[in-house]
Formats: structure tokens, C-alpha cells, sequence
């Protein structure tokens, strides 16, 4: 069941971005034309028009419906009979991508398996570490939970829920604290989609998120593609005064990829090799995938806690893993 955790209505300093997220940016964004990107897709989702909470329903559990897709003309309403649907267990599950008041689009995703595995066996990973450092209590799984941006008069502007995302209870414990680390996964979503989704995150939370993660399956090129975005703070430019709107701009952290990784196959290895699931059968680029301490816990480490590392040995396991399900 999902539990609505309200937000800071406080404006964001984040992502200079709008948050007002329209299916163009989701769904068909242009993507960049660098070598290492032309695997990925940028095919806008599937589109049906809202009728009501039982028609979504049929739509739900329909073994034709598409693992992602939108439903448009969703007024606040709407959403919120929606989710008052999802908390009565009245509707079929799915995971509420995201939710834009402004263009009444509504982002579904029906989890798979190969989307499960994308961002659970990367979940499952950082337990085990920080199980390692003795804080098996600590870094919890948020659930469920949908994180809103309210516009100013108090309703919706934006909704939406992580794949995957930890919490350290021991310096947020309340209900509605953001998480520090979340995961976005994607099997039918596009890269584009994904990106955008990063930028949501660090906005609507006011930076209080630290880490995200992308992880795109690509079956066409056999690749796994992961990215580490984060807040950066930039530095002033040269020549602009601190008195400035234009500086207060620049001086807020913005959102940024800060590593990519390419795991793909070996050459001649192919969807018929005995050999496809083994580790061995993966070449990393990029690695390893490095996530600080002190932006998952917010303080420092005392030995023996330390970043949380996924080495290339592990990477390559979890590619199989993933591809296991495909």
C-alpha cells in the first residue's frame, strides 16, 4: 500500500530546471548523440486518455498493457482519487513514476522482472555492505512512499516514487525526511525519461536528496548503463556580484551526472551462449560505482564504516543477474 509523505513547501534551490514536467520530457526528450548513448531509446510511452478509476483499473490488469506508459487529461482530482484507490488496495498495484498537475499527465509503470532486478539487486547490495559496518538498522528501505510538491495553495504540483530508496533513520527519523539515496530503474523507460526523473528528485526535495542512480537495460546492444547523479555546487562565475539574481542562480547546486558506467558483453557472447549469465562474460566501463558515506548516513564514517563500493567483480555478477530475467 503507498503512503503519501508530504514535502517542504519551501522553494527548492536544487535544480534551476522547472519542475513542471510535460510528456515531451518523459517520454521523448532528445537525448545526446555522444557514442556511448546511441543505444538508448527515446520512443515517447504508449498514451491513453483517464475515463475513470475502474476503466484504469481494466487498463491495469490487461496482460496487453505496456509495462510504461501515460494517462493524460488527470486533473489533482483525479490523482487524488487515485491514490485514495491505491491506499484501499481498490486498484491493481503499479509504481507511480511521476505526476504533473500541470500538463495532467500521469506516468505508470508496471514493474517486470528484468525492471526489478535493474534496481533491487543494486539495493540489495548497499544492505549488505552497510550490514558489513554494522548499521543493519540504519540505512532503511523507504517503501512505497510517494513524495509530493505542493504548489501555493497547498495542492498537488508534483507526485511521485522511487524504485529503490534507503533513509538513515539515525539523522532523519521522521515520516515525512526525504531519503538520501534513491534508484531509478528502466527497462521500457527511456534514458531521456530517467534523466529527467534525476532532476525531479533533487528539486522537489531542496537538495535533500544526495545520490541518484540510473540504471538502463538496453536489449538491442546488450548493455547495462548506469549514471551517479548529484548536487553540485558550482563556483560563482568570474565578473558576477553575490548582489545579483544571476549569481543566486549560479550559486545554487545543480544536478549532475558525475559517473557512467557501460557494462556490456563480452564480444561473442550472444542471447544463446551457455556462458551469458556468468560475470566473467561482462566487460565494465566505468567502474567501480562509488557512493559516498557521509551523503548516505549525512556525517562522517568511524572505521570500520567507509563508502559504499561496488567493484567491477560485483557489477559483472550483477549483470548476469539482471539478464537472468530478460
Amino acid at each position: 500500500m503507498s503512503r503519501t509523505t508530504s514535502t517542504s513547501t519551501s522553494t527548492s534551490t536544487s535544480n534551476s530546471t522547472s519542475t513542471s514536467i510535460s510528456k515531451t520530457a518523459l517520454g521523448s526528450a532528445p537525448m545526446p548523440t555522444t557514442a556511448s548513448q546511441t543505444w538508448a531509446s527515446a520512443l515517447p510511452p504508449p498514451t491513453f486518455q483517464f475515463k475513470g478509476i475502474s476503466d484504469l483499473n481494466k487498463l491495469l490488469i490487461s496482460d496487453s498493457t505496456p509495462e510504461f506508459f501515460t494517462i493524460e487529461n488527470v486533473s489533482t482530482q483525479d490523482f487524488a482519487g487515485i491514490e485514495l484507490a491505491r491506499e484501499k488496495c481498490r486498484i491493481q498495484k503499479f509504481r507511480l513514476t511521476l505526476y504533473s498537475a500541470d500538463s495532467k499527465c500521469l506516468f505508470i509503470t508496471i514493474p517486470t522482472g528484468p525492471h526489478e532486478r535493474l534496481h533491487g539487486h543494486l539495493d540489495d547490495g548497499i544492505f549488505r555492505e552497510i550490514v558489513g559496518m554494522g548499521l543493519t538498522h540504519d540505512l532503511i528501505r523507504a517503501g512505497a512512499t510517494i513524495y509530493q510538491k505542493w504548489n501555493s495553495t497547498g495542492g498537488t504540483e508534483s507526485a511521485g516514487e522511487g524504485d529503490s530508496a534507503r533513509i538513515p533513520l539515525s539523522t532523519r527519523p521522521l515520516p515525512s525526511n526525504f531519503p538520501t539515496l534513491v534508484i531509478e530503474a528502466g527497462f521500457s523507460q527511456s534514458l531521456s525519461s530517467l534523466r529527467q526523473k534525476a532532476k525531479w528528485w533533487f528539486d522537489v526535495s531542496g537538495g535533500d536528496i544526495k545520490i541518484v542512480i540510473l540504471a538502463k537495460l538496453d536489449q538491442q546492444s546488450q548493455i547495462i548503463h548506469l549514471e551517479k547523479w548529484k548536487a553540485i555546487q558550482l563556483p560563482p562565475s568570474a565578473g558576477v556580484t553575490t548582489r545579483t539574481r544571476a549569481a543566486t542562480a549560479a550559486a545554487a547546486p545543480q544536478s549532475h551526472c558525475v559517473q557512467t558506467i557501460d557494462i556490456s558483453r563480452t564480444p561473442g557472447i550472444n542471447d544463446t551462449d551457455p556462458n551469458r549469465f556468468d560475470g566473467a562474460s561482462y566487460v565494465i566501463t566505468g567502474g567501480p560505482l562509488q557512493l559516498e558515506f557521509m551523503d548516505l548516513f549525512l556525517r562522517k564514517p568511524i572505521p570500520p564504516e567507509a563508502d559504499v563500493v561496488f567493484s567491477e567483480e560485483f557489477l559483472q555478477e550483477y549483470a548476469g543477474i539482471v539478464w537472468r530475467a530478460v
